[in-house]
């Protein structure tokens, strides 16, 4: 805003006084809060769409992603519904893409939700689907500059996760993350191939075909990590 404390994003109406600007912020932190205050969880599909139109605003932004870490980790019953977990997430996402300033506290809210465990009676194979999600869009913030971050998370959930998460997060990294690697990134990765966790989660024949094939695209596009690639295979990291 023009010094009014806006602090709207790059999407923001352009143009117009100071006093209209103001104006079309309050009246979108009024939307927001209608919709986050009644929370309702039969129209999260509606809801989410209106919020997102609004994301250009950074108050807002930061009040969404206020109102979604609060339902996908305080609140049980909303943590792993399969309903609306998409929709948080999709919010998310453009959330960080409005106001990328925000992308850190987004990958931290992803990082967290994560770690925990879905409610009593949740089905498993649900909610293995629904982190494998969240995955998807930690790799996005990855692609938007959080390498670390989400490397970082990646690697901490390896003692913990479910061996079908943890199949499912290597192969997308690798597969989305095209070379040329640095060599410290090619580091960070052959570490967390590496893993003991890792090596449990590709034990099955047709799991290790897919993590050698992706392993050796990688090594065929960047020859200097082709003999670490195939000591890591031989080491039993994809082939035991």
């Amino acid at each position: 805003g023009e010094g009014d404390g806006s602090g709207e994003g790059d999407q923001g109406t352009g143009g117009g006084d100071g006093s209209s600007r103001r104006q079309s912020l309050l009246d979108s932190l009024r939307v927001a809060l209608d919709v986050c205050s009644a929370n309702a969880v039969a129209s999260i599909s509606a809801d989410s769409a209106e919020l997102a139109r609004h994301l250009h605003w950074y108050p807002v932004a930061c009040g969404v992603l206020t109102w979604a870490h609060s339902n996908m980790t305080r609140n049980t019953a909303t943590r792993f519904n399969s309903d609306l977990l998409p929709s948080y997430l999709k919010l998310l996402i453009a959330a960080a893409a409005a106001q990328p300033q925000l992308r850190q506290q987004v990958c931290a809210v992803l990082t967290e939700v994560l770690s925990l465990d879905a409610a009593d009676g949740t089905d498993a194979w649900a909610t293995i689907s629904m982190k494998q999600q969240i995955v998807d869009c930690m790799l996005v913030m990855m692609l938007d500059g959080c390498v670390g971050q989400v490397l970082a998370a990646i690697e901490e959930s390896l003692s913990t996760a479910d061996l079908a998460i943890i199949r499912h997060s290597v192969l997308s990294l690798v597969s989305v993350c095209a070379p040329p690697w640095s060599e410290a990134f090619a580091s960070r990765v052959c570490r967390l191939l590496g893993h003991e966790r890792v090596r449990d989660g590709f034990k099955a024949a047709r799991d290790r075909e897919s993590l050698a094939s992706a392993l050796h695209r990688v090594a065929q596009a960047q020859p200097a990590l082709e003999q670490t690639i195939q000591t890591l295979l031989a080491n039993g990291s994809a082939a035991r």
